[in-house]
C-alpha cells in the first residue's frame, strides 16, 4: 500500500520572539511563525518546516531614548551666611507615540559659595551686623 504523503505524527508550532524593530521608540516589528507537519514519504515520516512571518508590537512610551542633558546652573541664592543653593534642569529623553521625543524633566540643587561682595549677616561681638561675602566667609563690614 502506498502511505506516502499520510500523515504520521502530530503538527507542531513554535513561535520566535517579536523583534525587527528599526528603533528604541519603534512599536512595530514581526516574529517568525515556524510550523513542522510529519508525513509518510518514501517509507519514513518525515518533517517539513514551513515559515510565515507576522506582525507583532510593543508599548515603548516611557522608554528611555536618548541621553540626559542638563542646563547650566543658576544663581547661588538662599541657604545661610555665603553658603546657599543653585539650581539646573535636567532632561531625558523618552518615547512617545511610537517617535523620541517626550521628555521627563527633574531638577538637581547641589551646594554653592555666594559670590565675592554679596550682602551676608555677620557676628559682631555677640550681635548680628551687616557683611559682606569674601571667599566663602562673611566678614563684618
Amino acid at each position: 500500500r502506498n502511505t506516502n504523503g499520510t500523515t504520521c505524527g502530530s503538527t507542531t508550532t513554535s513561535d520566535g520572539a517579536c523583534g525587527g524593530f528599526t528603533s528604541t521608540c519603534d512599536n512595530t516589528g514581526s516574529f517568525t511563525r515556524t510550523t513542522t507537519t510529519r508525513t509518510c514519504g518514501s517509507g519514513s515520516c518525515q518533517s517539513n518546516d514551513s515559515t510565515q512571518s507576522i506582525g507583532c508590537s510593543r508599548n515603548t512610551t516611557g522608554t528611555v531614548c536618548g541621553s540626559e542633558s542638563c542646563g547650566p546652573y543658576g544663581t547661588c541664592i538662599g541657604g545661610s551666611g555665603c553658603m546657599g543653593i543653585e539650581q539646573r534642569t535636567c532632561s531625558t529623553p523618552l518615547c512617545a507615540a511610537g517617535s523620541c521625543s517626550d521628555s521627563s524633566d527633574r531638577t538637581e540643587n547641589q551646594s554653592c559659595i555666594k559670590p565675592n561682595g554679596t550682602d551676608c549677616s555677620a557676628s559682631c561681638g555677640g550681635r548680628r551686623c551687616g557683611g559682606e561675602c569674601s571667599g566663602g566667609t562673611c566678614n563684618p563690614t
